[in-house]
């Protein structure tokens, strides 16, 4: 289908609310108490080593520079066009040539730094990692998860960044947050974009600050991938890498100082602020409800690409709840065929931001039996309202483009090869799985009785 968009958002009329009375807003939260419960959270300290303030320190002598030029000749060349004659015929193939030592002086100096300052971040923040575990390293494990035994003392952040820093002539830097949840923790400056490289893949920092008892159930020792990632209380976390392994930003280790389960609040007192602002969100979604009936009304009997360009269009309310100056013309199918998965998929919809699946749903359950003009003239407009994040969408159908068996024909041996690739895939990936491979094999840990 093809269809004419325009999104109209709480957010935007939320601050044209006024203050409620204290009586409205403690029913408003005795009503939705459920909805201010606190997520889990966890607070956590870390110890981060910028590689590029390292990279700032270190040198390179001219001796070390061409050692490695002398090494590595091959990779150091630049391709030129070589000047044609006008009366040539064919064109001119570029011609590469060999940089000399002192061409390539710049880019082997910026090579050898780059790696003489991952070389000592990691050193100096596995040295701090090894210190600050070294509490750890003689408590006894738990026979039945693996884990090791709090010990009675564990090491000083701030302390350890200081010394290690100074030992290693490297900046350790500390930092703590304040309890984070889930989300918060995948947003955190820096430390949020870290991730460990565990046994499965990539962990990303804020699944494993979660993956801490009490949050998670202690593991089956049986089970080496799930122990080795899961941390008790103030243990510290394997190095995470910000930016590539190859050549990371930063590096860090963390560990968990404060675990906080999910509850509910003691009373509005300790939620107020959070209370007001979803009460005013709320009362804007109600007011966005009906801005949008009224434009689907004017809608049918002007075009919506015509409506924004006339005079007397859209009200000023409604152009102050959308961030669009003009409708949005999109055209979309229902599902999106992935070719590297070899399946459907939510399709790509521009200016929609409520999860394009249920859009289009509901976009083809209700536009697509209808004409584009119905009997009457009016031209077919509906909402899509999005309650999760306060939105109503309100779209028009211009055109609808159904696909015929000739053209499904023409396309058929094209969706079986992708079929097939999937399936191939989804073949490798299961016979290489780790897991099957020790079934198949009978294959136990050596420290696994």
């Amino acid at each position: 289908v093809k269809t004419a968009t325009v999104p109209l958002f709480a957010s935007r009329l939320a601050d044209q609310v006024g203050e409620t009375a204290p009586e409205q807003l403690e029913q408003y939260y005795q009503q939705h108490t459920e909805a201010f419960r606190y997520p889990d959270r966890v607070a956590v300290e870390y110890l981060k080593v910028d590689v590029a303030k390292v990279k700032e320190s270190v040198e390179v002598s001219r001796v070390a520079a061409h050692r490695y030029y002398e090494a590595h000749q091959a990779e150091f060349t630049v391709s030129t066009q070589p000047a044609t004659d006008e009366a040539a015929t064919q064109p001119t193939q570029p011609v590469t040539r060999q940089l000399s030592f002192e061409e390539a002086y710049p880019q082997i100096v910026e090579r050898l730094k780059a790696s003489d300052a991952r070389e000592r971040a990691i050193q100096a923040i596995s040295a701090a990692r090894d210190q600050a575990m070294s509490h750890w390293a003689a408590m006894p494990s738990d026979p039945n998860t693996g884990l090791k035994t709090h010990p009675e003392k564990v090491a000083d952040y701030a302390q350890l960044a200081e010394q290690m820093g100074k030992r290693k002539h490297v900046s350790i830097q500390y930092g703590q947050s304040g309890l984070l949840s889930r989300q918060e923790a995948g947003n955190y400056p820096g430390l949020g974009e870290a991730y460990a490289i565990g046994q499965n893949g990539l962990v990303p920092f804020a699944d494993y600050a979660f993956n801490v008892v009490p949050l998670v159930e202690p593991p089956s020792v049986e089970d080496r991938r799930t122990t080795e990632q899961v941390l008790v209380q103030d243990q510290e976390s394997p190095i995470l890498y910000a930016g590539s392994v190859e050549n990371p930003d930063a590096l860090y280790v963390f560990r968990v100082t404060q675990v906080a389960p999910s509850r509910l609040p003691e009373s509005l007192q300790e939620v107020r602020e959070q209370v007001q602002r979803e009460w005013k969100l709320a009362q804007a979604y109600d007011r966005v409800q009906e801005l949008a009936g009224q434009l689907v009304e004017k809608a049918r009997q002007t075009k919506l690409t015509e409506l924004f360009e006339a005079e007397g269009g859209p009200s000023e309310a409604i152009l102050a709840a959308t961030p669009v100056t003009e409708p949005v013309v999109a055209t979309f199918a229902r599902r999106m065929l992935s070719p590297w998965e070899g399946r459907l998929g939510p399709p790509m919809i521009e200016g929609v931001e409520m999860p394009t699946d249920a859009f289009a749903d509901r976009a083809f359950e209700v536009l697509w039996p209808q004409p584009t003009t119905q009997p009457d003239g009016q031209f077919t407009t509906t909402t899509i309202a999005d309650d999760d994040d306060r939105t109503v969408y309100v779209v028009q159908l211009l055109e609808k483009m159904p696909v015929t068996d000739q053209e499904f024909q023409q396309f058929k041996p094209f969706l079986a090869r992708i079929a097939l690739s999937a399936a191939q895939f989804e073949f490798y990936r299961n016979w290489f799985d780790p897991e099957n491979l020790h079934k198949r094999t009978g294959y136990r840990p050596a420290d696994v009785d």
